[in-house]
């Protein structure tokens, strides 16, 4: 299991009875990258080195909800309102995390030191340092994937309102939010407004973008993500369920 395959090379050179130098020219060999240290904290290293619907939701929660760091530390933190703190703890199962989650005035974090993951957030899904700047959506991304990619990007940053129109929306960098419109719309047909493809809105002066879906085809994009979905952001999914007696009757669904 991972924890095995995270023992330290003085730990293999005692269990098969060989020389430690042994041990780390055989596991050099097989192409085994070697970390200078134990991580303190168990943790699944390797959880992001595949694409998987759980790899893939927890990923997109990221690149809206995380911050990284790859200097000498290698963290991977996020933070969420106190309401929202069972996400943590769906977060840490996921990833078998044994650290813990730390509770600030109005919020709840989880740090986890990890050089493996920072490098396959990177790798994999192209997830950086400074990727409130420059974050986009990778097209490394099986796209069997990437209902459950979107549905974690927009646990971590959308938005769903309730007024007299029901409402979502989607923020990001316009590369990231010029992506999922463009993939609601080729796997879902659901379209902005009238039009097949609009301009994306911006937000201010801060270079935000986002866009808007509103009625029947905020709903669509809605059960799109989470219908039949595992994980979710359960006040979101909440709001989604509300919905669908509404949507579902008016459509002749059962």
């Amino acid at each position: 299991d991972y924890v095995k395959a995270f023992m330290s090379n003085a730990s293999l050179a005692k269990k098969y009875s060989i020389h430690r130098k042994t041990v780390k020219e055989c596991l050099k060999s097989q192409g085994v990258v070697l970390r200078k240290r134990t991580p303190k904290t168990p943790v699944d290293h390797f959880f992001f080195s595949k694409y998987n619907a759980e790899s893939c939701y927890w990923a997109g929660f990221i690149l809206a909800d995380g911050y990284i760091r790859n200097n000498k530390r290698f963290l991977v933190e996020i933070k969420l309102q106190k309401q929202d703190v069972l996400h943590l703890h769906k977060l840490k199962k996921a990833l078998v995390f044994l650290g813990s989650i730390k509770e600030r005035t109005s919020y709840f974090s989880i740090s986890i030191s990890s050089s493996q993951i920072v490098t396959d957030l990177a790798d994999k899904f192209e997830i950086h340092n400074n990727k409130s700047l420059v974050c986009h959506i990778s097209s490394k991304i099986p796209m069997r994937y990437m209902k459950d990619y979107v549905r974690g990007y927009f646990d971590g940053d959308g938005c769903i309102t309730r007024t007299s129109t029901d409402a979502i929306s989607f923020t990001g960098t316009e590369a990231t939010v010029a992506l999922i419109r463009d993939y609601f719309f080729n796997t879902c047909n659901i379209k902005l407004r009238s039009k097949d493809k609009p301009d994306i809105v911006r937000c201010g002066e801060n270079k935000v973008s986002a866009i808007h879906y509103s009625g029947k085809a905020a709903f669509k994009c809605l059960d799109h993500m989470y219908n039949d979905s595992k994980t979710f952001l359960t006040r979101k999914h909440s709001r989604y369920l509300a919905l669908v007696p509404k949507y579902k009757s008016s459509a002749g669904l059962p």
